[in-house]
Protein backbone atom coordinates (compact mmCIF):
# COMPACT_ATOMS: atom_id res chain seq x y z
CA UNK A 1 0.00 0.00 0.00
CA UNK A 2 1.04 3.43 -1.35
CA UNK A 3 1.19 5.85 1.95
CA UNK A 4 1.86 9.95 1.17
CA UNK A 5 5.01 10.98 2.87
CA UNK A 6 4.62 13.57 5.59
CA UNK A 7 6.31 16.00 3.71
CA UNK A 8 3.63 15.93 1.11
CA UNK A 9 0.89 15.90 3.09
CA UNK A 10 2.25 18.86 5.10
CA UNK A 11 3.08 20.55 1.73
CA UNK A 12 0.02 19.84 0.45
CA UNK A 13 -1.92 21.10 3.68
CA UNK A 14 0.45 24.69 3.35
CA UNK A 15 -0.78 25.19 -0.20
CA UNK A 16 -4.80 24.45 0.53
CA UNK A 17 -4.36 27.30 3.57
CA UNK A 18 -2.67 29.77 1.19
CA UNK A 19 -5.50 28.87 -1.27
CA UNK A 20 -8.14 29.23 1.33
CA UNK A 21 -6.34 32.88 2.57
CA UNK A 22 -5.82 34.00 -0.80
CA UNK A 23 -9.59 33.19 -1.51
CA UNK A 24 -10.67 34.88 2.37
CA UNK A 25 -9.24 37.92 1.52
CA UNK A 26 -10.90 38.45 -1.41
CA UNK A 27 -14.18 37.62 0.04
CA UNK A 28 -13.11 40.37 2.87
CA UNK A 29 -12.61 42.86 0.12
CA UNK A 30 -16.05 41.93 -1.79
CA UNK A 31 -17.75 42.49 2.01
CA UNK A 32 -16.14 46.13 2.33
CA UNK A 33 -16.94 47.47 -0.43
CA UNK A 34 -20.48 45.72 -0.45
CA UNK A 35 -20.89 48.09 3.20
CA UNK A 36 -19.39 51.05 1.41
CA UNK A 37 -22.19 50.30 -1.57
CA UNK A 38 -24.39 50.06 1.06
CA UNK A 39 -23.91 52.96 3.26
CA UNK A 40 -23.51 55.35 0.59
CA UNK A 41 -26.67 54.08 -1.41
CA UNK A 42 -28.43 55.08 1.87
CA UNK A 43 -27.03 57.72 2.33
CA UNK A 44 -27.58 59.38 -1.34
CA UNK A 45 -31.25 58.02 -1.00
CA UNK A 46 -31.83 59.40 2.51
CA UNK A 47 -30.11 62.73 2.15
CA UNK A 48 -31.73 63.49 -0.99
CA UNK A 49 -35.00 62.91 -0.14
CA UNK A 50 -35.51 60.68 -3.11
CA UNK A 51 -37.70 57.76 -1.14
CA UNK A 52 -38.70 57.16 2.24
CA UNK A 53 -36.44 55.61 4.60
CA UNK A 54 -38.33 52.12 4.60
CA UNK A 55 -37.90 52.40 0.40
CA UNK A 56 -34.11 53.56 0.73
CA UNK A 57 -32.94 50.67 3.23
CA UNK A 58 -34.87 48.40 0.96
CA UNK A 59 -32.82 49.62 -2.25
CA UNK A 60 -29.89 49.97 -1.24
CA UNK A 61 -29.80 46.66 0.31
CA UNK A 62 -31.42 44.92 -2.51
CA UNK A 63 -28.46 46.45 -4.74
CA UNK A 64 -25.51 45.79 -2.37
CA UNK A 65 -26.86 42.31 -1.84
CA UNK A 66 -27.08 41.85 -5.88
CA UNK A 67 -23.40 43.53 -5.81
CA UNK A 68 -22.26 41.15 -3.27
CA UNK A 69 -23.60 37.63 -4.99
CA UNK A 70 -21.96 38.79 -8.16
CA UNK A 71 -18.68 40.28 -7.10
CA UNK A 72 -18.50 36.48 -4.84
CA UNK A 73 -19.72 34.65 -7.84
CA UNK A 74 -16.55 35.94 -10.44
CA UNK A 75 -14.23 37.87 -8.35
CA UNK A 76 -13.82 35.53 -4.98
CA UNK A 77 -14.97 32.30 -6.46
CA UNK A 78 -14.15 32.36 -10.21
CA UNK A 79 -17.81 30.86 -10.45
CA UNK A 80 -18.71 30.56 -14.10
CA UNK A 81 -21.88 28.64 -12.97
CA UNK A 82 -25.77 29.15 -14.91
CA UNK A 83 -27.56 27.34 -12.24
CA UNK A 84 -30.35 29.21 -10.24
CA UNK A 85 -29.47 26.21 -7.81
CA UNK A 86 -26.15 28.87 -6.84
CA UNK A 87 -28.50 31.80 -6.89
CA UNK A 88 -31.11 29.85 -4.44
CA UNK A 89 -28.04 28.20 -2.50
CA UNK A 90 -26.59 32.40 -2.33
CA UNK A 91 -30.06 33.42 -1.12
CA UNK A 92 -30.33 30.82 1.29
CA UNK A 93 -26.95 31.12 3.01
CA UNK A 94 -28.19 35.07 3.09
CA UNK A 95 -31.20 34.13 5.21
CA UNK A 96 -28.91 31.97 7.67
CA UNK A 97 -26.97 34.94 7.97
CA UNK A 98 -29.29 37.00 8.76
CA UNK A 99 -30.70 34.59 11.57
CA UNK A 100 -26.87 33.86 12.94
CA UNK A 101 -26.74 37.56 13.35
CA UNK A 102 -29.85 38.32 15.12
CA UNK A 103 -29.79 35.54 17.67
CA UNK A 104 -26.43 36.32 18.09
CA UNK A 105 -27.19 39.63 19.13
CA UNK A 106 -30.11 38.46 20.64
CA UNK A 107 -27.75 36.32 22.97
CA UNK A 108 -25.23 39.24 23.70
CA UNK A 109 -27.77 41.92 24.46
CA UNK A 110 -30.28 39.83 26.64
CA UNK A 111 -28.11 36.91 28.08
CA UNK A 112 -24.66 38.29 28.64
CA UNK A 113 -25.75 41.79 28.68
CA UNK A 114 -23.29 43.52 26.61
CA UNK A 115 -23.86 46.81 24.32
CA UNK A 116 -25.27 46.89 21.26
CA UNK A 117 -21.94 48.05 19.52
CA UNK A 118 -20.06 45.25 20.67
CA UNK A 119 -22.90 42.82 19.98
CA UNK A 120 -23.28 44.03 16.66
CA UNK A 121 -19.22 43.49 16.27
CA UNK A 122 -19.52 39.87 17.98
CA UNK A 123 -22.21 39.00 15.45
CA UNK A 124 -20.57 40.44 12.10
CA UNK A 125 -17.43 38.43 12.79
CA UNK A 126 -19.40 35.16 13.05
CA UNK A 127 -21.65 36.04 9.56
CA UNK A 128 -18.13 36.45 7.91
CA UNK A 129 -16.46 33.54 8.74
CA UNK A 130 -19.52 31.48 8.41
CA UNK A 131 -20.34 32.83 5.21
CA UNK A 132 -16.94 32.51 4.14
CA UNK A 133 -17.19 28.52 5.10
CA UNK A 134 -20.58 28.50 3.86
CA UNK A 135 -19.75 30.16 0.05
CA UNK A 136 -16.68 28.15 -0.42
CA UNK A 137 -17.99 24.29 0.87
CA UNK A 138 -22.10 25.04 -0.41
CA UNK A 139 -22.88 27.84 -2.32
CA UNK A 140 -20.07 27.70 -5.13
CA UNK A 141 -19.15 24.55 -4.02
CA UNK A 142 -19.29 23.23 -8.33
CA UNK A 143 -15.97 25.14 -8.75
CA UNK A 144 -12.48 23.43 -8.20
CA UNK A 145 -11.30 25.81 -5.34
CA UNK A 146 -9.15 23.64 -3.49
CA UNK A 147 -6.47 22.79 -5.67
Amino acid sequence: MDYPSPARSICRRQIVMANHRKIFIRYALVGLANTIIYFSLLWFFLDWNIFSYAVSVGLAFGIAISFHYLANKYFTFDSHSRSFAELVRYFSMAVVNYCVSLITVWFCLDIISISTFLASVISSLIVIVLGYFISFFWVFRGNDLTL
